[in-house]
């Protein structure tokens, strides 16, 4: 069995982490095929840079590592529901 890092109690089992990373959030689930159940959820959300200085008027840019961020602070808010 696998086990998740950084949980109080321990995670084992057949679990997946689902990630969905888009413009405005990011949101990350773990689940258990086994028991098909939800153990935990994330949620960060971030918004857009509006017309960044070297783009065309009204465009807008995200900078990745902000997404990057977000990833690792869902997964901890997941593992943390998880583990509650």
């Amino acid at each position: 069995p696998r086990t998740l890092w950084g949980c109080a109690s321990l995670l084992t089992g057949d679990l997946y982490l689902g990630v969905d990373c888009g413009t405005q959030s990011t949101k990350v689930c773990i689940y258990d095929a086994g028991s098909r159940t939800v153990l935990g959820v994330g949620s960060v959300s971030y918004g857009l840079n509006p017309n960044p200085p070297e783009a065309p008027p009204g465009r807008a840019e995200q900078d990745p590592s902000v997404w990057v961020d977000a990833l690792s602070e869902a997964t901890e808010m997941a593992l943390v529901s998880a583990s509650a």
